[in-house]
């Protein structure tokens, strides 16, 4: 019976794909390249592209959620900034002021940073500061293992939760799948809120592989709160089979919390599913406005803008700033990212730079942790380099930091990826960072890093073998869904 199921489902499944076509069409409306993309997976590869397709490509139903998590992204505490320092970032009024009327994204001028590159250091300071919490505790993660470092996290938040602690996590269906349900039951019952993000219905396969939520938030008690790279488990401390782990993350405090906080009731909403409240007063009934977004002291003079980007966001938010800021760079441009796979506006926008005289000096890993975007990241490597752009490889572990720093001005850091998949297919969050001494840090840092790499010249490049050519060229074709 089984057998002439088979049988009857392979004499029609390109008959399916071809519906798959029309409905790529007709109505998802996708990108050109994303739509002739799958377009050709689906006619050529009978069984290959219909796999794909349910795994990665179909999405008309959560481009729907997408939407309403965009729309209940555009509540917001507090109006665009109107602050006599804001005079200061004449050069980047344009984009501050796109972000603001986009996303709404509120540029915040009383703020103080602290930057961790080694996870050791960062989870400790992490794990202080979460003990010291009196009144709630605040995590969305893409990966939070149940290793000894995870549990040493669970540990911590039950003890809070039972002393009364608000304790609301946020965990990726896909990025937490090996995190066992009685572990998440056995949170629950310690009283602390756990909501799980796109989640699989199936034991061994999560038909929502994209849209996943890559962020990597912390917020405790609206006094401070972390984004990075970083995510939680012993991989990140250098215990996993890539050795030692570098990454960046950065600890705020001052106003830009309240920006920060709303970006995680953002996420907890459109989890809950809890419709959309657009007025202020409304907000304020929803969630105690002296508990979540009081009024900040001025502790700093840094200033900041948190970016949230999700794939149906009616603009590509973190994508869009980093390609303003690439496009007004006069002087360098620094990148630092695990996997470097530009859009083609990016990618031209980066040559046009490069030939009008800007040095851009590209880091990436020397190992993969995902062979074909590894692959993929060192096919757009030659052509860069033709153009004068300097990429380093890093040897000193896996480079998994994602930073972009322009001109001494301007830095972003946070959870997205140079690639596809962060731009356009993930719910993702930076932070814009327009202070020169926080900048200047990044930039040290950067610098530090190079004496850890090496550079990737043109005889190196053109002297690879033929079998990695191959691997490239191959790779950079499933450049869309890596």
């Amino acid at each position: 019976m089984v057998l002439e199921h088979l049988i009857f489902f392979a004499k029609y499944i390109y008959f399916i794909n071809i519906l798959f076509v029309v409905v790529i069409i007709f109505v998802e409306r996708k990108k050109p390249v994303y739509s002739l993309f799958w377009i050709t997976v689906l006619v050529l590869t009978s069984y290959i592209g219909f796999i794909s397709y349910l795994l990665f490509g179909l999405s008309f139903r959560k481009k729907r959620l997408s939407k309403k998590f965009y729309m209940r992204n555009l509540f917001r505490y507090t109006n665009p900034s109107e602050n006599n320092e804001a005079k200061k970032l004449e050069k980047w009024e344009q984009m501050i002021q796109y972000l603001e009327l986009t996303g709404k994204n509120r540029l915040t001028f009383s703020n103080s940073t602290v930057i961790f590159t080694d996870g050791k250091k960062l989870f400790q300071d992490m794990k202080d500061e979460l003990k010291k919490a009196t009144s709630y505790i605040h995590m969305e993660y893409f990966i939070f293992d149940n290793d000894a470092l995870g549990k040493e996290f669970f540990s911590i938040l039950k003890e809070k939760a039972k002393s009364g602690v608000e304790v609301k996590l946020i965990l990726d269906g896909v990025g937490c799948r090996k995190l066992p349900l009685k572990k998440i039951v056995a949170l629950r019952d310690s009283k602390i809120d756990v909501l799980v993000f796109f989640p699989s219905y199936f034991p061994f396969i999560n038909l929502r592989a994209n849209y996943r939520t890559h962020r990597k938030i912390c917020i405790v008690d609206a006094k401070l709160g972390y984004i990075g790279g970083f995510n939680i488990g012993k991989d990140y401390i250098g215990k996993g089979h890539l050795g030692k782990w570098r990454d960046t993350h950065i600890k705020m405090k001052g106003e830009i919390l309240n920006e920060l906080q709303k970006e995680f009731f953002s996420s907890w909403d459109f989890i809950k599913n809890q419709k959309f409240l657009s007025f202020k007063k409304k907000v304020r009934n929803r969630y105690d406005e002296k508990k979540y977004f009081p009024e900040k002291e001025k502790i700093g003079n840094s200033s900041i803008q948190i970016v949230g980007s999700a794939p149906d966001y009616e603009f590509h938010l973190i994508r869009d700033a980093i390609l303003h800021m690439i496009t007004k760079a006069k002087k360098y441009i620094y990148i630092q990212t695990p996997y470097f796979i530009p859009d083609d506006i990016i990618f031209e926008a980066l040559k046009i730079a490069s030939l009008s005289g800007v040095n851009i000096k590209i880091m990436i890993p020397n190992k993969p942790d995902h062979l074909m975007v590894y692959w993929a990241t060192h096919s757009y490597v030659g052509e860069m380099i033709t153009m004068g752009v300097k990429f380093y490889s890093y040897k000193k572990g896996f480079l998994h930091s994602k930073v972009v720093i322009v001109d001494d001005e301007v830095a972003t850091v946070g959870s997205s990826n140079f690639d596809y998949r962060s731009f356009y297919q993930n719910f993702e969050i930076n932070a814009f960072i327009y202070d020169f001494d926080t900048v200047k840090k990044l930039k040290a840092t950067f610098i530090e890093d190079l004496a850890e790499s090496s550079s990737i010249t043109k005889e190196i490049y053109h002297n690879r073998k033929l079998l990695v050519k191959f691997k490239e060229s191959i790779s950079r074709l499933f450049s869309p869904i890596l």
